[in-house]
C-alpha cells in the first residue's frame, strides 16, 4: 500500500502552529518533555532553545542556493547528503521528495538531531524509533513512504490547523530547521542536497536572526518556532493525537 510520502500523493502542509508541531512530534514517538514554542523575539529569545524552525518566504537567494545544489549533484549519490560524506559531525539529514512536506521534514530534522541517535531515545515501536533503526538512506526512505502510523498522525495534524491556509501552507513559504552539533550550527532543508554549516559557536537563534536580517522587507513575513525540553510524564503517542487505542499491529 502506498504510504504518506510515496510519489503521486497529494500532501496537505502543516500549519506553523507550535501546538500542532508538538502534538505530531509526540504522536510519532518523541518524549513528551520535548515541545515546540513560538519565538516571538529573536533578539530576546526564550532560554534553552535546542533547535529552531524558520518559516519564511521562498526568496531568490534560497532558490539560487537550491539551484546550485541541484547542478552539483551530477557526480553525487542522490541518497547521500554531501555534508555527511565530508564531515563525521554532520547532522542527520533527509531529502524532501514531495511538495508541501517541508514543515514535516523540519520537525524531523529538529528532533532527530537533538535527541541521542539511538532507538531508545524514542517510544517503543513508534515511527521515530523505526526511523532511527533504519541503517541506510534507502531504509529510511522506506520507513517514510510505507508507515501507516505516520500517515494517520500526519493527516490528522495537517487537518488540525486553525485556518484553511496557514503561513506554512501559503504559496512561496518554506520551512528551514536549525540544529547544533560539535561541528557547528547547521541549516537543514529537504529541498537542498545536504546540510549547510552556518558556523561554529553561532547558535541556532543567532543563525536564524542573521538570515532574517538579510531578508529586507520579507522579514515581516517570517515566523520562528523553537524546540525546548520541559519536564512532564509520558502522555504522548499516536493514541493521544487520534483519541483512540493503538495496538502493536502496525509494522
Amino acid at each position: 500500500m502506498p504510504g504518506l510520502l510515496s510519489h503521486g500523493r497529494l500532501i496537505a502542509p502543516l500549519e506553523s502552529d507550535p501546538a500542532i508541531f508538538t502534538t505530531l512530534l509526540h504522536a510519532l514517538g518523541a518524549p513528551p518533555s520535548y515541545t515546540f514554542i513560538d519565538i516571538l523575539s529573536l533578539s530576546s529569545p526564550p532560554p534553552n532553545i535546542l533547535a529552531a524552525v524558520l518559516i519564511a518566504p521562498w526568496t531568490r537567494t534560497l532558490a539560487a542556493e537550491v539551484e546550485a545544489d541541484e547542478k552539483n549533484t551530477h557526480n553525487r549519490d542522490a541518497t547521500t547528503p554531501a555534508s555527511a560524506a565530508t564531515d563525521p559531525n554532520a547532522p542527520i539529514w533527509l531529502k524532501q521528495t514531495l511538495t508541501n512536506t517541508c514543515g514535516f521534514h523540519a520537525l524531523l530534522h529538529c528532533i532527530l538531531n537533538v535527541l541521542p541517535p539511538t532507538p531508545d531515545s524514542y517510544e517503543r515501536k513508534s515511527f521515530l524509533q523505526r526511523l532511527m533503526l533504519a541503517a541506510t538512506p534507502d531504509e529510511r526512505r522506506g520507513v517514510l513512504e510505507q508507515n501507516e502510523d505516520l500517515e494517520r498522525a500526519y493527516m490528522t495534524a495537517a487537518a488540525d490547523g486553525q485556518t484553511a491556509s496557514g503561513l506554512g501552507a501559503a504559496a512561496g513559504n518554506h520551512y528551514l530547521a536549525f540544529v547544533e552539533t560539535a561541528a557547528g550550527t547547521w541549516e537543514l532543508s529537504g529541498a537542498r542536497w545536504g546540510a549547510v554549516n552556518r558556523g561554529k559557536g553561532v547558535g541556532v537563534v543567532a543563525a536564524v536572526e542573521k538570515i532574517v536580517g538579510e531578508m529586507g522587507e520579507e522579514a515581516a513575513r517570517v515566523a520562528v518556532l523553537g524546540l525546548v525540553q520541559e519536564s512532564c510524564g509520558w502522555e504522548g503517542g499516536l493514541a493521544a493525537l487520534l483519541g483512540e487505542e493503538v495496538g502493536d499491529g502496525h509494522g
